[in-house]
C-alpha cells in the first residue's frame, strides 16, 4: 500500500517521487537480504497471500481516488471536476464486490471438485504447462 500512496502523493507533488525512490531502494535491499539471508523456506501460500495483496490494491486505489478527488474539490473553480472523479467510486465498489463475490478462491463445491476428476480421469482435463527445468536450488544455500 505504500506504493499506492507514493503514486497519490507524486500526483500532486512530483518533488516526492525522490523521496519514495530512496524508500523503495531501501525496502528493494532489505527484502532481498532477507529472501536470501534471513527468512526460512516456509510453506506456499500463494492464494492467500494473492487474495490478501488485491484487497490491498482495491484499498490503494481507495485512496487514490478520494486524494485526487479532494485534489480537484480544492483547486477546481467549480466542484464539477471533483464529482466527476467522485463518480469512479461506483466503478470501484462494483469492482470490490464482483472481486469478493466471482472467486471462490477458499474452496470450490463438491459437485466442481467431482466434474474436474472425472474430465482428468477421461484426459480431458486442462493441460498444465511443463516445467522448463528441475528444482532450482539457490547456491548460497547448498552444504559443501
Amino acid at each position: 500500500s505504500f506504493f499506492v500512496i507514493g503514486l497519490a502523493f507524486v500526483s500532486l507533488c512530483p518533488l516526492i517521487s525522490i523521496i519514495a525512490f530512496i524508500y523503495f531502494l531501501f525496502i528493494r535491499m532489505l527484502i532481498g537480504y532477507q529472501v536470501v539471508f534471513a527468512e526460512t523456506k516456509k510453506p506456499d501460500l500463494g492464494g492467500e497471500f494473492w487474495v490478501t495483496s488485491m484487497k490491498h490494491c482495491q484499498f490503494g486505489v481507495l485512496v487514490y481516488i478520494l486524494v485526487m478527488t479532494a485534489a480537484l474539490y480544492q483547486r477546481a473553480d467549480s466542484p464539477y471536476p471533483a464529482a466527476i472523479a467522485g463518480l469512479s467510486l461506483i466503478h470501484w465498489v462494483d469492482s470490490v464486490i464482483a472481486f469478493n463475490d466471482k472467486f471462490c478462491w477458499e474452496s470450490l463445491s463438491q459437485e466442481e471438485v467431482i466434474a474436474i476428476q472425472q474430465q482428468e480421469e477421461l484426459g480431458q482435463a486442462h493441460q498444465m504447462r511443463k516445467a522448463l527445468r528441475g528444482t532450482y536450488i539457490q547456491p548460497e544455500l547448498v552444504d559443501d
